[in-house]
């Protein structure tokens, strides 16, 4: 569990405050929620606190009023230790964000975000998981050779075999 939990942290780790010679023991995290995400994060940051004595201070915001408020509180001054962030928060903040060089195991990662100095500054938090269903009967019939379990299609695999389903 403590494994899981320092990882959450180092992939929610974007924004960091300024540099601190004296324990920091209170962060705030700037949130958007999709359902009952919000909920499972505090779960976990209440956990993290359990274990660190470190509170991150959950802060939830409209995913539509989002970025203007992030921009806000950085140009302020008074930017969030954490945040969540899509690829265009990060292309529009990479110069606010902090380097997490060091802070994890980056051969664990395929998808991580680099800034102009090849620093990673954030790792993948959100993951989606993707899926077909397929029609046997009919891949079947117009001689779909579909993959094995072993076997991953390519782009341009799938895209020739799609084609053979076309206008049938």
């Amino acid at each position: 569990m403590k494994k899981v939990l320092g990882l959450l942290f180092a992939v929610a780790l974007v924004f960091v405050l300024f540099g601190c010679q004296e324990k920091v023991t209170e962060l705030q995290m700037l949130w958007w929620s999709d359902g009952t995400e919000g909920e499972v994060m505090q779960e976990l940051l209440d956990e993290y606190f359990d274990e660190t004595g470190v509170t991150i201070e959950l802060v939830s915001i409209p995913y539509n009023d989002y970025e203007t408020r992030l921009a806000t509180m950085i140009s302020g001054g008074e930017a969030p230790a954490l945040a969540r962030v899509t690829e265009g928060h990060l292309n529009n903040f990479k110069e606010q964000i902090l380097s997490l060089e060091g802070v994890y195991d980056d051969s664990k990662f395929t998808n991580l975000f680099f800034n102009e100095d090849g620093d990673v500054i954030s790792l993948p938090m959100d993951i989606t998981a993707n899926g077909l269903f397929v029609n046997t009967d009919l891949t079947s019939k117009y001689g779909v050779n579909l993959p094995t379990v072993n076997d991953v299609w390519t782009w341009a695999e799938f895209e020739t075999e799609m084609n053979k389903l076309k206008g049938k």
